[in-house]
């Protein structure tokens, strides 16, 4: 994920996070830069899959990525199983929880 320069430059010697959610598509997408450098970005949705994976997953994913937190099927809505492990906006809101209290603290 990109952001403009001078938005990662004037975030060295912190933590620059962006996270962004569309519910019609079910996309969620987040990035944390450390220091001006890029260590964790990830963008997905129901309809491209994974569109970017980028950095070690951070601790709040294991539990989504290890299917604790599966979409149950609902044939009146779809004869197909949902396309990802777990709901991206279920994971957003959690990201953004984590995100934040970390850049608090």
């Amino acid at each position: 994920m990109e952001l403009p320069g001078y938005l990662v430059e004037a975030s060295v010697g912190r933590r620059l996070v962006l996270h962004a959610m569309h519910s019609v598509v079910d996309w969620l997408a987040f990035a944390v830069w450390e220091d001006g450098r890029l260590v964790r970005s990830l963008s997905l949705s129901s309809d491209d899959g994974v569109m970017e994976d980028v950095g070690d997953p951070m601790p709040f994913e294991a539990a989504y990525w290890g299917g604790e937190y599966p979409v149950p099927h609902d044939p009146e809505w779809s004869d197909e199983p949902y396309p990802l492990p777990f709901h991206p906006l279920e994971l957003g809101e959690v990201a953004l929880g984590a995100l934040l209290r970390a850049s608090l603290s």
